[in-house]
């Protein structure tokens, strides 16, 4: 990862041509023969690469710089599309997909580099979230009903094998009715997850350039101010005690703010354990038990929630 790295920073056309390709090897991964396939590990993580090479760039250099080669690698991009589709609709929408996976971790970046915050980017990771969620909401008519219909199309095939014969129709019904429900808000949320996971990569990259162990530090104080921790409380009443449109949407909501509060909650959690002599152990055990149990994550989230008015680390600080 820091050759990597050392290859994007050595100049501009660098930087560009990383971009470019990671970009292409995305699209390419993520659609076939003009319809949109199921994104696999591979094209993910190649579509985390890329916005985290536009990060790093602007992080380092600024946001001209980062603009230059976000503009760049756009251009290139589409020239290489263009060449192998021969498809200018296909063209266009890869464009659109490469500015939506870049321009708002680009965003991020630059906020980062003024504010050297984490705590914040966090903070404008929800708004930019809720207005997705919100934005949805106000464009689509009934989004958990269309969700239900591609739910239902996607999986009713399956259903009739003869090997998925044990579960009762009515329950399988009742489970996508719920899922489609919260379908908006994962999908906001796993956008989000995203975005943040490029620019941690990109402040992570730059910290093993320039900076070594400021990442650790920078990540150990991440905080979400009290104005979140206020809107999230907001949002958690309305969608418990509201109805009908509001209580849908505000659920949906519920799903980005549990994201956003697992990093401050990670971050408590990486404090506590680094206090112990045998923290890798540990650090192992934490992170199988995270995977196994959702449950363990809503408690870090909501630790994350609670430490914007307690400050758990500057109580684990003063008592060292």
């Amino acid at each position: 990862m820091k050759t990597l790295a050392s290859f994007i920073m050595r100049g501009r056309m660098q930087a560009i041509l990383v971009t470019a390709v990671l970009s292409l090897v995305t699209i390419l991964s993520s659609f076939q023969a003009g319809e949109v396939r199921e994104p696999g590990l591979f094209a993910l993580l190649c579509g985390i690469l890329m916005a985290a090479v536009i990060a790093l760039v602007s992080l380092r250099k600024g946001p001209l710089e980062g603009f230059v080669v976000l503009a760049g690698a756009g251009i290139v991009a589409t020239v290489l599309n263009f060449i192998i589709s021969q498809n200018a609709n296909f063209v266009v929408f890869s464009l659109v997909f490469f500015m939506i996976m870049v321009v708002p971790v680009w965003g991020l970046a630059l906020l980062l580099r003024r504010t050297v915050s984490l705590g914040h980017v966090l903070a404008a990771s929800v708004v930019m979230g809720m207005v997705g969620v919100a934005g949805v909401y106000v464009v689509i008519d009934n989004p958990a009903a269309q969700w239900y219909e591609m739910l239902s199309i996607g999986i009713g095939d399956q259903l009739n094998d003869p090997r998925f014969s044990m579960f009762d129709a009515g329950e399988v019904d009742a489970y996508l009715k719920t899922l489609a429900g919260w379908m908006t808000g994962l999908l906001v949320a796993a956008i989000t997850s995203i975005y943040l996971s490029s620019l941690l990569l990109a402040r992570w990259w730059q910290a093993l350039l320039y900076n070594p162990g400021g990442f650790k530090k920078e990540f150990y104080e991440a905080r979400v101010g009290h104005h979140i921790g206020i809107t999230a409380l907001l949002v958690f009443v309305g969608a418990l005690f509201g109805s009908g449109f509001l209580a849908e949407m505000m659920s949906n909501m519920l799903w980005l703010f549990s994201f956003i509060y697992l990093i401050p909650g990670l971050a408590i959690a990486h404090s506590m354990i680094a206090m112990v002599s045998a923290a890798k152990p540990l650090f192992i055990v934490f992170y199988l038990l995270l995977a196994i149990l959702p449950q363990i994550a809503i408690l870090v989230a909501l630790v994350g929630w609670a430490d914007t008015w307690f400050n758990f680390r500057a109580k684990l600080g003063s008592s060292e």
